[in-house]
């Protein structure tokens, strides 16, 4: 594994200067970062990085599945080594940390490596097969191709994939915060959601009144929310006053806010759902 990772990450360096070399020496150095760290040290789960003052990116932290620190100075210094070639760090398996985390990314290496020729949590649409556990543990039970789509049966309901199947796509427990690909999973009743030409509205979600002009109530990075009513549509909805903290905003659609909820729960809050921007004080108290 690690060395086909580094003979995509040498053609990688082949390629012409510009954005796309730069993705694929990115995509090659994660792939052989994991590559390293399941063969050195499996008990690391995470890998958390920051920006060097001269360009690329240096180890902050190392983390086992239950976040403990693990410290292990010779694979540190080998993940710097690689990651100081690291340039692009938009839609690759970079995430951002979370607030208590070292580091401004986080690099999950809890998804299955379900293809040998992609990093984690990348796979061929076409190359899924029944009994492959992706991320976070979901195992896939069937896939069936659609006219536009696949339709993938997980453990927990069936989602959908909205590229074409020669595509590399997003391996996705459907929070937008753990994974920053183009391509994603989201689940079937939600379909209606990504599809603009029909004309219906890019962020409703099936069930919730039609509206024209979506509230624009947007809360920032970082603030705490609290759901306050049922989400119209969801089939398993959040717990009434269930909280999380703001990461991030959909670039792809307007009024989708990704929130890394309290609970665990991986679910897109949108800016026309009953929530409310919890004070400095609220979120303070426990």
């Amino acid at each position: 594994m690690c060395s086909q990772a580094r003979v995509r990450l040498t053609t990688a360096f082949a390629l012409p200067f510009g954005p796309v070399r730069e993705q694929r020496i990115t995509e090659s150095v994660l792939e052989l970062i994991a590559a390293e760290v399941g063969a050195r040290n499996p008990a690391i789960a995470t890998v958390l990085l920051d920006w060097e003052p001269y360009g690329g990116l240096s180890v902050s932290g190392l983390r086992d599945r239950h976040g403990n620190p693990i410290d292990d100075h010779d694979l540190t210094l080998d993940i710097t080594f690689y990651a100081s070639d690291i340039r692009a760090t938009a839609d690759t398996a970079l995430t951002g940390s979370r607030p208590h985390e070292p580091g401004l990314f986080r690099l999950d290496l809890t998804a299955a490596m379900t293809s040998a020729t992609q990093p984690p949590g990348i796979v061929a649409a076409h190359t899924l097969r029944a009994g492959q556990r992706l991320d976070h543990g979901k195992r896939v039970h069937a896939v069936t191709g659609r006219e536009d789509h696949l339709d993938i049966a997980f453990d927990d309901g069936t989602w959908w994939c909205d590229v074409p199947a020669q595509h590399p796509i997003t391996l996705w427990d459907g929070n937008p915060s753990t994974r920053r690909y183009p391509f994603t999973f989201l689940a079937t009743d939600e379909y209606r959601i990504h599809r603009r030409e029909t004309g219906h509205d890019p962020t409703h979600r099936p069930g919730a009144p039609e509206y024209e002009n979506p509230p624009t109530r947007t809360p920032r990075v970082g603030d705490r929310v609290r759901i306050t009513g049922l989400l119209p549509g969801d089939p398993a909805p959040l717990d009434l006053g269930a909280t999380g903290t703001v990461t991030g905003f959909g670039a792809r659609y307007a009024g989708q806010i990704f929130v890394d909820w309290d609970n665990g729960r991986a679910l897109i809050l949108l800016d026309s759902d009953p929530f409310e921007i919890l004070s400095a004080e609220s979120a303070a108290t426990p």
